[in-house]
């Protein structure tokens, strides 16, 4: 046999043995189980202003995956959790649920703290027939976009009660005590505080209509940072208005301690 037919017949040989080899590897791979799994996407303000919600918002979450699959699983499937961050920024929320869907083929998504992000991932969600499961955000506007289109929008699920419903739950109860005269007000004047967020904007916007068309006057409406600590000039101006009523809509604990502790303090 001359030289150049053995050097063929020993690269048919390898190329056999590849083939042979590549073939046997893909027969042991599809005869191996694979684990199924459930990849869940969670969107959050993981970074920026609400950064601290965040970061408890992806705690919580963590931990009810955790518990879930040392419980079993769902169906026998384990849980992935995959981190989004939005940044608060609805623009970034879209491109931040684009890529969960897309990119780590995540089947759900959930999380959404802002409802301005919530109502623009909705979109994304309707587009690849995802359900968004929005566990934080309140404000009505989601339910309403959904009856704009429910065919469309049928994927979208929100488990808080919506802004209207936990305002009202706070009106009421001060309706309830003015009606049976259990509370007589020396002025019938408000106050509206509120952090800047679509929460703390829709809260003010419902207080402000509901006791306007009770007759009250709304003496002052602030809508300040929601770190804000330093409360005395805004009370100052409150308390010489002879403002009786105080509605502050705020999220964070310095923030809720620092008010309350100056109202006292300013005889408020």
């Amino acid at each position: 046999m001359s030289s150049r037919k053995s050097v063929l017949l020993a690269v048919a040989v390898v190329i056999i043995l590849i083939i042979a080899g590549g073939a046997y590897y893909w027969w042991q791979t599809s005869l191996t189980p694979k684990e199924e799994v459930i990849k869940i996407g969670f969107i959050a303000p993981l970074s920026g202003a609400a950064a601290d919600i965040g970061k408890d918002l992806r705690i919580g979450a963590e931990k009810a995956v955790e518990e879930i699959n040392n419980a079993g699983g769902i169906l026998g499937k384990k849980i992935i959790l995959v981190l989004g961050d939005d940044q608060s920024k609805p623009e970034v929320g879209i491109s931040v649920a684009e890529k969960l869907i897309t990119q780590e083929e995540c089947k759900i998504l959930t999380g959404v703290f802002h409802s301005s992000v919530g109502i623009a991932v909705m979109d994304v969600a309707a587009k690849y027939k995802i359900p968004l499961i929005i566990s934080t955000a309140a404000s009505t506007e989601i339910g309403k976009k959904v009856l704009t289109n429910y065919e469309k929008y049928k994927y979208i699920f929100q488990t808080n009660i919506n802004s209207t419903g936990w305002q009202l739950a706070y009106i009421y109860p001060v309706q309830y005590i003015l009606d049976q005269g259990l509370w007589k007000p020396k002025t019938y004047k408000l106050a509206i505080l509120a952090e800047d967020t679509d929460w703390g904007r829709a809260s003010a916007e419902l207080w402000k209509n509901y006791w306007t068309q009770k007759g009250w006057e709304v003496t002052i409406v602030e809508v300040t940072s929601p770190d804000l600590t330093d409360f005395y000039s805004i009370l100052t101006r409150i308390k010489d208005k002879g403002v009786t009523l105080i509605k502050a809509e705020y999220s964070k604990p310095p923030t809720q301690a620092a008010f309350v502790q100056q109202c006292r303090e300013l005889d408020v």
